[in-house]
This record gives C-alpha cells, structure tokens and sequence, in this order.
C-alpha cells in the first residue's frame, strides 16, 4: 500500500498465556520494539486476561503502561486520561489514546503524535461480512486468494478500517468499510502485529 510505513512486529512479542502485559515503543520512523524507549512517539500495551476484555480492562492496562513509563518521564505520575470526549487524552499533556478489546485481550496505546488509534481483533471476518461491505474490488481480490491467505487479508483491511473511524478519518465504520484502503490518507501511518494495528498521524511536540 503506498504511502503508509508497515512495519509488522514479531508475534513472539505476545505471551498467549500471562495476563502479565508486554509493552512496545514506536519510533519516529515507524519501527516498532519490544519494551519501553523513553524517546518514542508511541507506546503500547498488550495483556490476555482470564476473563472478557473490556472497557474496565483496557483503562487498568493503561494506568500499568503509565506507571511503567513514569520512571523515564516523571511527569506521566500525576498523568490522568479524559474521557468524557473522543479523542480520549492524557492530560495535561494532551496525548492521545486508544483502546481496543477482543475476546479476552486488551490493549491500549498512548503517543506524541496528533491522532492515534488501535484496533484488536482476535475474531475471524468472514467471507459473508466481506463480500457484503467491503470494496467490490477488495472483496474479489480476496476471492482469489486461498482460504487461509484471505482471512489474513481480510482481517488486516478490517482492522485498518476501524481505525480510520477511530483517527476521525471516517464518520462510522460502515462507511470506512466500503471505502478500500487505498484511499487511506498518505499522512497516516501504521504498524502491524498479527491480531492489531496502530494507526497514527502527525509527531507534535512533547
């Protein structure tokens, strides 16, 4: 896809088991390492939990990647996330957040960045969803992909159309899915991991 950074991290980051969460950075220049660099423009944080996933989940997950980062830079301890408003922020700083839940997974991300946004899924979208919303010519390019090969595809265009709703770029998902990817903004840039994406535009200051 032009115009975007891809960068896909390696799927041994993620524990299958622990509820203990793994923490990325990503740089600048769209590249995505296992840990917590202070001098990143986004960090994330990913945990599989015993139970369902949900909103109560991905704000704990948050205060954790807070406190984590708060060794490097101080002045996230007395941070706080406003939610009343999308784009969810943490303030003072104005940082933005996302979360995203699926099954019993949880992840949140926080970044110097302008717009930010996650999306997990650890769903299959099957054909019947695709070959109703998706771009006709998405839809027939997947067509002649094996099973296997077009539900990773087909996951990943899901994905990446969630979080143009998320950033803004989208008014509600239904339009995002009919719309293909190639028309994704060139300013917005992504990672990719096996079940998620992080979207993100625009470094700001710190």
């Amino acid at each position: 896809m032009h115009g975007l950074i891809l960068n896909w991290c390696s799927t041994q980051l993620v524990s299958p088991v622990t509820a203990s969460p793994t923490f990325w950075s990503i740089s600048s220049a769209g590249k995505c390492e296992l840990g917590l660099q202070s001098d990143a423009i986004i960090w994330l944080a990913h945990a599989l939990d015993q139970r369902q996933a949900d909103s109560d989940s991905v704000r704990h997950l948050l205060q954790t990647l807070r406190l984590a980062l708060a060794a490097d830079l101080p002045a996230l301890a007395l941070a706080h996330l406003q939610d009343q408003q999308l784009p969810y922020r943490l303030m003072p700083m104005g940082w933005p957040v996302s979360f995203s839940h699926s099954g019993q997974g949880s992840l949140c991300a926080v970044g110097r960045v302008r717009r930010l946004a996650v999306d997990l899924e650890h769903r299959s979208i099957p054909p019947r969803v695709w070959r109703r919303f998706f771009a006709q010519a998405e839809w027939q390019q997947l067509e002649q992909l094996p099973a296997d090969l077009a539900q990773i595809q087909a996951n990943r265009w899901w994905r990446l159309k969630e979080c143009q709703v998320k950033l803004g770029l989208a008014p509600r998902l239904l339009t995002a899915l009919i719309h293909p990817v190639s028309d994704i903004p060139l300013t917005v840039k992504y990672v990719e991991q096996d079940h998620f994406t992080i979207c993100w535009q625009d470094s700001v200051d710190t």
